[in-house]
């Protein structure tokens, strides 16, 4: 019996991996190495973000959680000696803020794991491909 091959599973085995180890890398590495060295400046985003894991790891920083959460927290944008409070705004509550961020993190870090999946399924269909024509 002939065993067969699945080439697109490995890849995206492989591409999974690779997601993983980019991550260790710029959470371990990478972003502590660049906290330490002032000198290095904000050049060391540049392959982070090129290779998609700084928009989950900052996704707190980029989130709006505004159709997610309601503003019903006032807090004080404008205070005089007088009369204290003069102006508010309303925002939304910081639970409520954390949650959303947290399930953002998540989601894009799943998003990122099936695009880096998908990646190298698809170079290992074609690598089966090619082997398949080659046999041929």
């Amino acid at each position: 019996m002939k065993k067969t091959t699945l080439h697109w599973m490995n890849g995206g085995l492989i591409g999974l991996a690779v997601c993983f180890v980019l991550y260790g890398f710029y959470i371990c590495a990478f972003f502590i190495v660049s906290a330490i060295r002032s000198d290095v400046g904000s050049l060391v985003l540049y392959p982070a973000f090129f290779t998609g894991h700084a928009y989950s790891i900052l996704s707190g920083f980029m989130s709006d959680t505004t159709p997610f959460c309601p503003n019903i927290e006032p807090v004080c944008t404008y205070w005089t000696a007088q009369s204290g409070c003069v102006q508010q705004v309303m925002q939304p509550t910081s639970s409520c803020r954390s949650a959303v961020e947290i399930s953002l993190f998540f989601a894009r870090t799943l998003g990122l794991f099936t695009v880096y999946y998908l990646i190298g399924a698809i170079l290992g269909a074609a690598i089966q491909f090619v082997k398949s024509k080659k046999k041929k």
